[in-house]
């Protein structure tokens, strides 16, 4: 029995059919995880209180990505750090070690101030969420900070009444050493020896 051809239409099909199969099994690689972790976030301006807390989501999604981002990286990169840990001693090379854990933040909104029609001032504080490094062992000043946190003031603008809130600077003032532990006795900042163990609770200005 003589066998038909395939139609146009047949291989057309088939040739479809193949296609989304492939595009079903495509590989999978640091990048499309990345973008894949990317999500939307809703940013809200109508009220001094509804910018600040979309800002605070925003930063925060930020430090998400970028720890996702930091464990694609350093699957990358392992042969340069393997290199790197070779070639330091045991306290930089500590330090140098992937840390790829989000850092997390409490945060609560206190008082809010209204100067005038296009101009607010959110007070609110801070806190260093983040657990402490295994096996840390958190001294009293330690403990004492991270329950403290940090003292924040937003300042927020508009052009009129009815247009959205801007935040038009940050400010901190915290009493707490910055090096993110106890000081020295010279209150300096050994910051290679901060690779050995944290008690994560400094507030960093720049993550706020």
């Amino acid at each position: 029995m003589k066998k038909t051809p395939p139609t146009r239409t047949a291989i057309a099909a088939a040739t479809l059919a193949a296609l989304v199969l492939a595009g079903c099994q495509k590989e999978e690689t640091p990048w499309t995880r990345m973008q894949a972790a990317i999500q939307p976030i809703e940013v809200v301006q109508d009220t001094p209180e509804n910018a600040v807390k979309s800002w605070w989501r925003l930063r925060d999604e930020q430090f998400r990505l970028n720890a996702v981002t930091c464990k694609e990286t350093n699957a990358i990169y392992k042969e340069v750090a393997s290199g790197t840990r070779t070639l330091a001693g045991p306290m930089i090379s500590r330090f140098l070690a992937p840390r790829c854990e989000q850092t997390t933040f409490d945060r609560e909104i206190g008082k809010v101030q209204h100067p005038s029609e296009t101009r607010a001032i959110v007070f609110a504080q801070v806190r260093n969420s983040t657990p402490p490094t295994p096996g840390h062992q958190m001294t009293d000043y330690e403990k004492e900070a991270k329950q403290a946190g940090a003292a924040f003031k937003y300042v927020l603008t508009r052009k009129a009444d009815g247009e959205p809130w801007e935040i038009a600077e940050v400010r901190t003032i915290t009493q707490y050493n910055r090096c993110g532990r106890d000081p020295d006795e010279d209150n300096s900042c050994n910051y290679y020896a901060l690779g050995e163990s944290s008690a994560n609770f400094d507030v960093p200005w720049f993550m706020q």
